[in-house]
């Protein structure tokens, strides 16, 4: 195993070395061979296999801007050799490191990655868990700056940050700092007093860029900067040649220990890069001044502002610019942010506060009414002028304002407030006002005209100026930490331009036969308008307003914004509308606009012409329905109930069904990703048997419905004879329905329920038939039922038909874009698709795009352009603003309902689920430890498939001993309850089961254990146990499920994992036993879904069986610690395993001193 260390370098720089535990990596200890530095450290990595850990361990190949570095770490060393680290300790088994240590420098390979790539790699490393990459492990120091970085992630995401200018030699550098003093923070002093030593083990850089006469020193200069421009107090921290910086007391000959930086500055130097680093990426590709034409200025302060701002978002910060307007900025800047504590104090806790005030109203005319006609839409207002005003704003109470006018007739420096205010005095305010006021000029140049009074009190702009500071300067005044009052309309989207989208689906018939067939491909006549905010505004009237050419003008009472640039793109887009209409009523537009386009625009993942931000979307039709969001609860409708279903449909099913019929009509694909047992079997069998109505509606001559007649309905429930009756389908194909194997029979039981006129034909066996006279059979059948295995082996044979529809139920087992089965399903020709999961599908994007392509192909783009534009920044940066995109683009397309929702089902009771833990009896740790020694000498000389091959085997074996002794030496045909503690534990557990008089389901993973239970637990009670596995014949096993469910039945059904695991009901159990554990959690919860599901009127009480100290409560640990992610970490079965090392192995299979019960 690999275990990955990292440090902060003095340079802002993250170093990342490693060490391994692998025994052959050993060097003997003793004399050192004489050489010239430091001795190379025995353990550590070298530079090739670091990059490959790395790699490994992030899941990502190495930024390109990362470089090797060697370095020399004074680390704990005793007879000539490391230490070696606690977590490496740990997996070697090491003993008490020896009484004589001293801290010794020792020559290292290490990449050294810069601050932006820094952050990238510390929350690709935190998102991974060591499950997936079982060759890495991540060292203490490593984990402790994946905290940081998170820390840092927390601050950018909650907007605690403020920007600042320094000089570093003869250079101007922009960056981003903390807007609060963090070193006050209590989680900055816990993190700081929870750093580990090996954080700050640098001694020197073996690379002789990095010397002590230059790199360095700049380095020193650089950090002692940054401590004056955050009036920090500093400490050194350039070394001496070949020795650390010291805490504040050490010196050369201080005790051997750790004589890092002091934590507390090492840790705020880190912080603050890092929180650099994630502003500049979430401002990637973004201007801080909008228009680049206001940027060309002959005013050196000005062309100053726009050298910071354009450095703020630049990858390196560096200004560039004339060196007396940026000198000037940054003390400006630096006098601002510096001065802020005595600042504070002088003005008593206030801050200087700018708030602008559009012109007043034009006064009533005095001669009356006015008609209305005749009334101006638009005032220009060119003549006059908005108002800004200084305020006095207190700090911790925003709505005390002290108005300019009110300090000034203050004589002297103390200013009294109202008795009852919190905050009585102000000491010094007209200094406090002028000095933030001489700051703000840089940013605010108008400033300087109100300067010119002594007593200043405000200023006035025409309405291109209240533009500028509306949009540029307000913001940067907040971001340096003045206050900004600004009317509550500019933040409304009502005071934009944009453009409103009419459309109009052509096919104005689809909804009503329910003979055509649309999609997202379908075409939309549309029409483009004009909008401020959602209100539609008059062509003739736009013109007039553009006329003015002012950038804010007041419509019919109302402030509105026109941006240059957005008044420019749309007179293009009337004079281009008048050449040629494409109105949703004439039919001019010859291409018109596809539903996936209409639906991007609706959602924002898309602009309107020019840039235009659309407004609002107007759709009628299924346009209009597709677009509600409350699609799939109430504004459907009540579709009616086909009169061919025998069942009944709760209300939340009747929705369900009304959704997926609006869908499927216009050929769009639609996920049901209700919760397991919430009935998404009868909603689907509903929609086939609603289509066949209507298809038969269709063909009928007279129009009449399909089966008003008796007679036909007693008809259409028997199996027709083959190449009869084919007017169901004449019109179209049959449905596709693929499932899981071990559902076929319940989705033919369940269609015998409540749909007995569908005709099924079920694709599957040996016997199954093929060509002619499987396409002749298809044909005659309303549904085809097959599995996804033979999906994938018979690909040819079913895509040679056209199918109506394909169905998928557990359509998770399309997850994997790249498989083979999924590729084969997505060939198959259906022009309508539906997918069945009770899986939430939002949980992993990869597999929302791969089940959602499949169903609306091209719907969120390509998979590179999907994991670009939504996995990356959700999973990886957590960008809300993306996740919201993703859930207005695919929210039509995918309805999920909880059975823990009370307004969805409120008669469904509650499940409880418990852990019970069982020792182990002598005899079974005896066979546990002995299998441990022995299968872990054979994997440590073993490799590839063969190591592979031992490691399951080893897995089987331990929990085979776990459940009983008999399992794996199968010395007995029966079993001995004094033999296995957890099968003691589960006769317990059925003896109060059945003192009930209540049911219960035991699940194993293992047939052969199934079958020992099942006999012991007949004879040990004395009732009849059912055991149903893979094996069982579909009649045996229809008849257990009647049977169990039924008044009378068994009370004790045994299951196997994989074949009762999915697709059955058995709410006459309202006990769940887990006898052995599954590595994926998914996997047994939806077995105990088979007694916790609609029908189920008592509570349910689960529980998983594990074994104290063994491999079986390790993982169970693990997917309680991350159940979240459990599948994601675990859902391969158990080739993960394989893949971990020896140590790793040894510490996950050991047994336990706690594992035997006294």
């Amino acid at each position: 195993m690999i275990v990955l260390h990292a440090l902060w370098s003095l340079d802002s720089r993250l170093l990342v070395w490693s060490e391994t535990t692998d025994a052959a990596g050993k060097r003997k200890r003793g004399r050192r061979i004489a050489r010239e530095g430091p001795p190379r450290h025995p353990f550590a990595c070298r530079s090739d296999a670091l990059r490959e850990a790395i790699e490994i361990a992030s899941g990502e190949l190495l930024a390109d801007g990362a470089t090797e570095v060697p370095l020399v770490l004074l680390l704990p060393t005793a007879a000539g050799a490391p230490l070696p680290s606690p977590r490496v300790a740990r997996v070697r088994q090491a003993g008490t490191p020896p009484p004589r240590t001293e801290l010794a420098p020792w020559l290292i390979d290490a990449w050294a990655f810069l601050p932006p790539d820094t952050l990238d790699l510390l929350l690709l490393l935190g998102a991974t868990e060591i499950p997936e990459v079982p060759d890495v492990d991540l060292g203490d120091s490593m984990r402790y700056w994946i905290e940081v970085a998170r820390r840092a992630l927390e601050q950018v995401a909650q907007g605690n940050f403020l920007p600042f200018l320094s000089l570093d030699g003869d250079a101007y550098f922009a960056g981003w700092r903390p807007a609060n003093r963090i070193t006050e923070a209590a989680w900055f002093r816990a993190l700081a007093v929870a750093m580990p030593p090996a954080c700050r083990a640098f001694a020197q850089s073996g690379d002789d860029s990095f010397d002590t006469d230059s790199s360095a020193r700049k380095v020193g200069a650089e950090h002692a900067r940054r401590s004056a421009a955050h009036g920090s107090d500093g400490v050194a921290v350039v070394p001496e040649p070949g020795r650390i910086a010291g805490d504040e007391g050490d010196s050369s000959d201080s005790p051997a220990s750790i004589r890092g930086l002091r934590a507390s500055l090492l840790l705020e130097r880190a912080f603050e890069a890092l929180l650099d680093a994630a502003v500049r990426l979430s401002l990637d590709g973004e201007s801080l001044l909008p228009s680049a034409r206001r940027r060309r200025g002959t005013d050196p302060s000005a062309a100053a502002v726009a050298a910071w701002l354009d450095a703020l978002v630049s990858a390196d910060g560096v200004m560039r610019g004339d060196l007396d307007a940026l000198e000037a900025l940054r003390a400006d800047l630096s006098l601002h942010a510096n001065g802020g504590d005595a600042e504070r104090r002088t003005a008593g806790g206030f801050r200087t506060c700018f708030r602008i005030a559009p012109p007043p109203e034009t006064p009533p005319d005095p001669r009356g009414d006015v008609d209305a006609s005749t009334a101006p839409v638009a005032e220009a207002n060119g003549d006059e002028y908005w108002r800004v005003d200084f305020i006095l704003q207190g700090l911790d109470d925003p709505s005390l304002l002290i108005e300019a006018d009110q300090v000034w007739t203050n004589d002297g420096g103390w200013l009294r407030l109202e008795p009852n205010a919190e905050q009585q005095d102000v000491v010094q305010p007209q200094e406090k006002l002028l000095g933030d006021l001489g700051r703000a000029r840089r940013i605010f140049p108008a400033i300087e005209v109100a300067l010119r009074d002594s007593r200043p009190t405000g200023l006035e702009l025409d309405s291109a100026g209240a533009l500028r500071f509306l949009r540029e300067t307000a913001p940067l005044l907040e971001q340096s930490g003045f206050g900004v009052m600004v009317p509550g309309w500019w933040r409304k989207p009502a005071t934009r331009l944009g453009v409103k989208l009419v459309v109009q689906p052509r096919e104005q018939d689809a909804d009503t036969t329910g003979l055509g067939l649309l999609g997202l491909d379908a075409l939309c006549a549309y029409e483009w308008k004009l909008s401020l905010g959602e209100e539609e505004i008059d062509p003739a009237e736009f013109q007039a307003l553009a006329a003015m050419k002012v950038p804010l003008v007041r419509v019919q009472g109302r402030w509105v914004e026109l941006d240059p640039h957005q008044v420019e793109a749309a007179l293009k887009l009337l004079d281009a509308r008048n050449g040629a209409d494409n109105g949703p009523d004439d039919g001019a537009d010859s291409d018109g606009m596809t539903a996936s386009e209409v639906l991007r625009l609706a959602t924002g993942a898309a602009n309107g012409p020019g840039d235009l931000p659309v407004t609002a979307v107007e759709a009628s039709g299924w346009m209009s329905a597709l677009l509600d969001p409350s699609v799939g609860n109430e504004s459907l409708g009540d579709t009616p109930m086909p009169d061919c279903f025998t069942g009944t449909l709760r209300p939340y099913q009747r929705r369900g069904l009304a959704w997926l019929d609006f869908l499927d009509r216009f050929g769009l694909g639609a996920c049901l990703a209700d919760d397991m047992g919430l009935g998404k079997t009868p909603q689907t069998l509903a929609l086939l048997a609603l289509d066949r109505e209507r298809r038969l509606g269709a063909s009928n001559p007279t129009g009449g419905a399909a089966n008003t007649d008796p007679e036909a309905r007693a008809a259409g429930k028997r199996r027709r004879p083959k190449g009869k009756n084919k007017g169901a389908s004449r019109d179209g194909a049959p449905t596709l329905l693929i499932c899981p194997m071990s559902l076929v029979g319940n989705w033919q039981r369940e269609a015998a329920r409540f749909t007995p006129d569908l005709r099924i034909h079920v694709h599957h066996g040996a016997e199954r038939v093929s060509g002619d006279e499987f396409r002749a059979a298809a044909l005659d059948s309303d549904v085809v039922i097959t599995t996804y295995a033979l999906a994938a082996r018979d690909r040819t044979e079913l895509a040679s038909l056209k199918w109506r529809r394909i169905v998928l139920d557990e359509a998770q087992n399309i997850k994997n874009s790249a498989a083979k089965q999924t590729a084969a399903i997505r060939a198959i020709p259906a022009p309508r698709r539906i997918a069945l999961t009770g899986t939430p599908v939002e949980n992993r994007l990869a597999e929302l795009w791969s089940i959602l392509d499949f169903l609306n192909p091209g719907l969120l783009g390509s998979q590179a352009g999907f994991r670009r534009n939504f996995a990356i920044p959700i999973e990886r940066y957590h960008d809300n603003e993306a996740a919201s995109r993703l859930r207005r683009l695919s929210a039509p397309f995918i309805l999920r309902r909880l059975k823990t929702d009370r307004s969805i089902i409120q008669d469904l009771p509650e499940k409880v689920e418990m852990t019970v833990f069982c020792n182990l009896t002598r005899e079974q740790a005896s066979l546990y430890q002995a299998t441990v020694d022995e299968m872990l000498a054979r994997i440590a000389a073993s490799e590839g498939i063969e190591r592979k091959g031992l490691v399951l085997s080893t897995m089987t074996r331990l929990k085979q001993i776990c459940n009983h002794p008999a399992h794996l030496l199968r010395d007995r045909p029966d079993l001995d309850g004094d033999r296995s503690g957890k099968v003691a534990r589960l006769e317990e557990l059925l003896d109060e089961v059945l003192g009930l008089g209540e049911r219960a389901l035991v699940f194993t993973q293992y047939r052969e254990m199934g079958e020992l239970l099942e006999d012991h637990l007949q004879r040990r009670f004395g009732h009849e146990v059912l055991f149903l596995h893979g094996a069982t014949s579909r009649k045996r096993r229809e008849s257990m499920l009647q049977r169990f469910q039924s008044d009378d039945g068994p009370a004790i059904f045994l299951l196997s994992l994989k074949a009762g695991g999915t697709g059955l009901n058995l709410t006459a159990a309202n006990h769940v036993i887990h006898f052995d554990r599954w590595w994926n959690p998914a996997v047994e919860d939806q077995a105990t879904d088979r007694a916790f599901r609609i029908g189920q009127t008592r509570d349910v009480q689960v529980r998983k069986l594990v074994c104290v100290g063994t491999l079986e409560e390790r993982i169970d640990q693990m997917i309680q610690e991350k159940k979240a992610l459990a599948e994601r970490i675990v859902g391969a079965g158990e080739a993960w395993l394989t893949e971990l090392s020896t140590d790793r192995l040894r510490e996950l299979v050991r047994l336990s001193a706690d594992a035997v019960a006294e």
